[in-house]
């Protein structure tokens, strides 16, 4: 169990989030999380590193002229 999933209630209440309001919330990023690593391995098996690196590299860059 990483650090974050502990604290994150914590932050959000901290926030104002009432106490069920801050488990959902917490839920809800955990989930976020497990789908976007799902989704990041599936782009990587299908396209492959080198073009999602040289694909990040020009949007860091117009990202930095912008």
């Amino acid at each position: 169990m990483q650090l974050r999933t502990i604290y994150a209630p914590v932050l959000f209440s901290t926030l104002g989030f009432g106490n069920d309001a801050a488990l959902y919330s917490t839920v809800i990023t955990e989930a976020i999380n497990v789908i976007s690593t799902i989704v990041s391995m599936y782009s990587v098996d299908k396209v492959g590193r080198r073009t999602l690196l040289l694909e990040a590299r020009v949007q860091m860059f117009m990202c930095h002229v912008l």
